[in-house]
């Protein structure tokens, strides 16, 4: 079994044990530093003795490779909201948060990996390089097209970064970036961008992921046959009230948990950082389509709302 995206993922077994290899690929200075962070957070692993992610069982520099024990019957933390209901898996969602904020404590003397979420989006707004272009998809280069002239979105993309907000962070994290066991428990994986980064972007990340399948819900239930777009803006209005109400006892808690200091002004800042989550979320799911759909659209505007007026997003927060 083989998987293809950023990286080369295949599933092998030996000795009657089950691995997961991963081959990193991409342009060579990118595929270094995401190696050396891998290296770094299992080197972190070992020294703390933690068992809460899979340690390296073999790596290999020159072919930036490193091999996993496969972690049987598990399934990502996002697939088990997609099947089953967002109360039955509750409580994982919070032990998801206190595994974040054990990667968010740890005190790191000289580590040089550098992580910028906010420069990693907004690159390709004001430019993408001629091989991104040849190697975009339609919906892509749509979407592009449509954020490239939104200068208002880019100076505040650009400007959100503070050198006082910078702490230790898994930098990549997504509610698919937990596992969890039959048994229940849970182990947090795919390091490659763990270094320094803005600290509210994890949990961001993390109810960002939430709140995108809801948004996804509430536009696919409108029912499209109905007859004038007053009916159609009042279902929609109900549902999303509904829909929304339903995940801020959650995601408030888990902001909560989170935050050694939960206040509005930080509140504001993991708000913006949601409205990041869900425009780079849109930007992935282009990758796999000729053309944006018309729910992505509306969820990359609510993500740029988030950016430019945080406050539209507090109530899932405070």
């Amino acid at each position: 079994m083989e998987f293809m995206g950023r990286n080369n993922i295949s599933l092998f077994e030996e000795n009657g044990k089950k691995f997961i290899k991963k081959k990193l690929i991409g342009e060579h200075n990118d595929v270094e530093r995401r190696f050396n962070n891998l290296i770094l957070w299992d080197n972190i692993l070992h020294s703390n003795n933690y068992t809460f992610s899979p340690k390296i069982e073999y790596k290999n520099r020159k072919e930036h490779t490193v091999i996993y024990r496969y972690i049987e019957k598990s399934r990502s933390l996002q697939d088990e909201i997609s099947i089953k209901s967002l109360d039955l898996v509750e409580n994982n969602l919070y032990k998801a948060v206190e595994l974040a904020k054990k990667v968010s404590n740890l005190s790191l003397n000289n580590i040089k990996s550098d992580n910028d979420i906010s420069i990693k989006i907004a690159n390709p707004l004001v430019a993408i390089s001629e091989e991104k272009y040849i190697n975009s998809t339609g919906a892509e280069l749509e979407f592009f097209s449509l954020l490239q002239h939104d200068d208002l979105l880019k100076n505040n993309i650009l400007n959100m970064d503070e050198e006082k907000d910078r702490g230790v962070v898994h930098g990549d994290l997504r509610l698919d970036q937990f596992l969890i066991t039959p048994d229940n428990n849970i182990f947090v994986i795919d390091f490659e961008e763990f270094g320094y980064g803005n600290k509210f972007s994890d949990i961001a990340g993390m109810i960002g992921s939430v709140l995108f399948d809801v948004l996804h819900k509430i536009f696919m239930s409108v029912d499209v046959d109905l007859t004038n777009d007053y009916d159609i803006d009042h279902q929609f209005i109900n549902n999303g009230e509904k829909e929304l109400n339903n995940i801020k006892h959650i995601t408030r808690k888990m902001f909560h948990m989170y935050m050694n200091d939960p206040n509005v002004l930080n509140a504001k800042k993991v708000a913006k950082f949601i409205g990041i989550f869900l425009i780079e979320r849109v930007m992935s799911r282009a990758q796999l389509t000729f053309r944006l759909s018309e729910v992505d659209k509306a969820i990359a505007g609510i993500g740029r709302k988030a950016i430019l007026e945080p406050d539209s997003v507090l109530e899932l927060l405070l």
